[in-house]
């Protein structure tokens, strides 16, 4: 009977982390890089993948990703930002931000490689059983405010005065 009390919460415990282990949660860093030009932000991305180009192929939208849901960090003197979609905006909003950040979603007219994807040896490091690509991104950052504010996804400046 003892054997049985034990194997029972022992295999729930299983079920659960292979159940969790099944969810696609995408690993990334992002950190200013330099001053913009005016509406745009300059990023480094920091994308993991199997094969060095899958991280760099992720880097785009993982900038996007930053901007929208993340923020960004104060790094090197360059002025940190805030997310520009509240959580309860993502949720309410899931349906657009899914079809937007897809394959092939309107994501990709608002942001660009600014290195055409190429990397230095230094920013090319191998983790484990994955590369850490380091990328430098250029977001179209008013272009990406007023798109979401045309959508009605978020606010405009001018809604809240």
């Amino acid at each position: 009977m003892k054997k049985t009390n034990y194997l029972v919460p022992l295999f729930w415990v299983m079920f659960f982390l292979i159940s969790c282990g099944s969810a696609k949660i995408e690993r990334f860093e992002v950190e200013n890089y330099k001053v913009g030009s005016e509406g745009t932000v300059f990023l480094k991305v920091w994308s993991y993948g199997g094969r060095s180009q899958d991280a760099v192929g992720k880097a785009k939208r993982n900038a996007i990703e930053a901007v929208l849901f993340r923020g960004v960090p104060e790094n090197n003197g360059v002025k940190g930002r805030k997310p520009l979609v509240s959580i309860s905006q993502r949720e309410e909003h899931k349906k657009f931000f899914e079809e937007f950040l897809s394959e092939n979603g309107s994501y990709h007219t608002f942001v660009n490689l600014s290195n055409e994807g190429s990397v230095r040896a230094s920013d090319r490091l191998r983790v484990g059983n994955q590369y850490k690509i380091g990328v430098l991104v250029l977001v179209q950052l008013q272009s990406l405010r007023t798109y979401l504010e045309e959508k009605g996804i978020i606010k405009g400046f001018a809604d809240g005065f």
